[in-house]
């Protein structure tokens, strides 16, 4: 029996990535699946070190266009968008080899990318995460500082049609507490994992 895939999806600046973090602290038993990207790494980030392995924090392999275009070329991603100039993909061979022994796996990907993995795997659960408000995601943007006023005004403007994407999705999680929404994360991912 294959394991289950949760894809965790939901704007830029909702949180994602705390979620998951609380959610893996939490229950050691999530196993994030990890991804490559051409973005610059921001304070406090850990690449992803393949002489570790994988680990169930989210880690991300940074690397430059052509690297990334080789990978993508050689079929090397489960899928690949680009999101507000930077390239992300989920790499393809850890995920399979961990559905196929039967264990669970958690995507944490942009809107985009998920309706890429739905459309290759139709039995893939789907969980958005969103904002308390959108003034909040706003704020939360605004807070991050790592990025200029057009690149925020960008995700805002996408964040505005990737929330109407809700409808399409098999959960809805309001992350208005980080703990609270990791919790809940939890509980749905297990579900998936019984089922």
């Amino acid at each position: 029996m294959a394991g289950a895939l949760v894809v965790l999806s939901g704007p830029s600046g909702v949180g994602k990535g705390t979620v998951v973090k609380h959610a893996t602290s939490l229950d050691a038993s999530i196993w994030i699946a990890p991804s490559m990207t051409t973005r610059k790494m921001r304070p406090n980030e850990v690449p992803f070190d393949e002489t570790v392995g994988y680990s169930r924090s989210k880690a991300y392999v940074f690397v430059d266009d052509k690297t990334f275009q080789e990978t993508a070329d050689s079929g090397g991603f489960l899928e690949w968008a680009t999101y507000v100039g930077n390239r992300y993909g989920t790499l393809r061979a850890p995920v399979e080899e961990r559905l196929e022994a039967g264990l669970p796996v958690l995507l944490e990907i942009e809107v985009e990318g998920a309706a890429k993995v739905i459309e290759l795997m139709p039995q893939v659960k789907r969980v958005m995460l969103l904002p308390p408000s959108f003034e909040e995601l706003e704020r939360r943007l605004g807070k991050r500082g790592t990025d200029s006023d057009e690149v925020v005004q960008n995700r805002l403007a996408r964040a505005r049609r990737e929330m109407t994407q809700q409808r399409y999705y098999d959960h809805t999680i309001v992350n208005d507490d980080a703990t609270r929404a990791a919790e809940e994360l939890i509980l749905y991912y297990r579900s998936c994992q019984a089922a």
